[in-house]
């Protein structure tokens, strides 16, 4: 697996979450506004790959490719879901392990039964 800068940290949230937080900010109770959907928590890429490689059926060698770097990545992205949280009560509720164990589950699936292979 050829990857570029895993030290970057991003703030990820299952779409399970996700379309929860949407369905409460559809009541009309809710005052409209800017509503962050984020988890409040970034995580550097290294870990999500650490995670799928413990993940995998088979051994996978994980490399450095300065091709894939990009100049000019912002090191850490990360949103603040305090109003969302506040106003609707919603927090994520998916931690990020199972999010990657239920997508990889999920690929493996989609993949054997058009014969792709997983």
């Amino acid at each position: 697996l050829r990857v570029g800068d895993l030290s970057v940290k991003r703030d990820l949230t299952d779409v399970r979450d996700v379309c929860r937080a949407y369905r409460l900010l559809l009541d009309p109770a809710v005052p409209a506004g800017t509503y962050n959907v984020a988890s409040g928590r970034a995580v550097a890429l290294a870990d999500l790959v650490r995670v799928l490689v413990d993940l995998a059926r088979t051994p996978i060698s994980v490399e450095r490719d300065e091709d894939r770097f990009r100049p000019a990545d912002v090191p850490v992205i990360c949103g603040d879901p305090s109003l969302l949280m506040a106003t609707t009560g919603w927090k994520p509720k998916i931690p990020l392990n199972t999010t990657l164990a239920d997508a990889l589950a999920e690929t493996r699936r989609a993949t054997t039964e058009t014969g792709a292979g997983a």
